[in-house]
């Protein structure tokens, strides 16, 4: 049986001082800018947990440090990801040409991706914070950030979402603290383990951003989930494999999944990001 995925609408808010893929972005400078305009992601759900692993390109108007938040409804373990896995995903594209999805071919953003590496930067630091009350979190928060880096406000429209995951139950953030530069450069894939009995991934986040993101996401189910197509994204799949024709895309992928079977999307998106106003949920 497929299931629907359910595009969790919401308002458009647009940061200037910074830009949403997938995760929150705070320049720990006054006056600064900062950016992610390319994100891939693999996302393994087995109805019970979910992985979250991504690797996203980040620049900023200066040499400066920078804040990424990510918001979860339960609370994610931390831990830094392999950049093996998404070359396996990659390479794993070739199994759509048989489902006939147009627009597969992902050799540019794969060469993008060999790039970037060549630049690639890892946290100097990550962290969980949890927020019961939000007056009280958004009074720390700005304290934390005045004190520690003399930021006097957040970027325009960021608390306004953050209260809207909030509303939703997300109350707790993964955050990673990383360098940012003038020349983009790629985070080290960090992982996002947490217990969830729907896929979900906050697509909703990247609508904030006025400018131009490519989006890459590889999902792998243990049940068929069907995205409707809107906004421009091409997705190709769900396609029912084996779990051995997956090896490599994860290390722990044979332990996640207990069937032998599981089922493979790919969803891509490359364009305007507040086209992409919604949370990719399946319940």
């Amino acid at each position: 049986m497929n299931w629907k995925v359910l595009f969790y609408a919401a308002s458009v808010f647009i940061l200037a001082e910074s830009v949403w893929a997938g995760k929150g972005v705070i320049p720990l400078a006054k006056n600064a800018i900062a950016y992610q305009h390319v994100e891939r992601a693999i996302v393994l759900w087995n109805g019970r947990e979910e992985i979250i692993v991504i690797a996203n390109d980040i620049a900023a108007s200066d040499e400066i440090p920078v804040l990424e938040l990510m918001p979860f409804g339960s609370r994610p373990q931390m831990r830094i990801g392999k950049i093996e896995w998404f070359r396996k995903a990659f390479d794993l594209t070739d199994l759509f040409k048989e489902d006939k999805c147009e627009e597969v071919e992902l050799s540019e953003y794969l060469i993008r991706m060999e790039s970037a590496l060549q630049r690639t930067i890892l946290p100097t630091k990550m962290e969980v914070w949890e927020t019961r009350n939000f007056t009280s979190f958004e009074q720390w928060l700005m304290d934390t950030l005045r004190e520690a880096y003399c930021v006097e406000e957040l970027p325009t429209g960021f608390i306004p979402i953050m209260l809207n995951y909030f509303n939703r139950r997300f109350r707790f953030w993964g955050v990673d603290y990383v360098d940012a530069g003038l020349i983009g450069r790629m985070v080290s894939p960090i992982e996002y383990r947490f217990p969830s009995k729907r896929f979900y991934y906050p697509t909703m986040m990247t609508s904030a951003n006025s400018g131009p993101v490519t989006l890459v996401v590889f999902a792998v189910t243990h049940k068929p989930i069907t995205f409707s197509p809107m906004y421009g994204m091409t997705i190709c799949g769900p396609i029912k494999v084996r779990k051995n024709e997956l090896t490599g895309i994860h290390d722990e992928i044979n332990k996640f999944f207990g069937s032998d079977t599981v089922y493979f999307t790919m969803l891509k998106f490359s364009g305007q990001a507040v086209e992409l106003k919604f949370d990719l949920l399946c319940r």
